[in-house]
């Protein structure tokens, strides 16, 4: 049993078993009009140092679609700036995401620079 403890606990601090955190999105409507495909987003931590912009259409309200979050180096001791890719970036209204180092809440800018989305678990 305890050899089972620390094989389970090895795997666990290697990060071969990660699980997903999510941070559900509410926007500032008096900052940016969300466009009226998308319904929410929410940002997702899916391994260490790996996030993704979740975003739900209004066509299909359901299944998420997930874009790629990329270090933009920027930021300051508390949170780090990430940034969707260009060509997605109009699509979702979302050109970067500022995210907490504990991963506790997340802004998001919209494609004119305005945080217009805070984002919390």
């Amino acid at each position: 049993m305890f050899k089972y403890a620390l094989s389970l606990l090895a795997i666990l601090s290697s990060g071969s078993f990660a699980s997903t955190v999510t941070l559900k999105c509410h926007v500032d409507e008096s900052v940016a009009h969300v466009p009226a495909h998308i319904s929410k987003y929410q940002v997702i931590k899916t391994g260490k140092d790996r996030f993704a912009l979740e975003v739900f259409f209004a066509s299909n309200p359901s299944k998420g679609y997930s874009y790629a979050l990329t270090p933009a180096g920027d930021g300051d001791e508390d949170y780090s700036e990430y940034n969707v890719a260009s060509n997605h970036a109009s699509t979702v209204n979302v050109q970067a995401a500022y995210i907490q180092e504990s991963f506790n809440w997340a802004d998001l800018i919209d494609t004119d620079g305005e945080s217009f989305a805070h984002c919390v678990r």
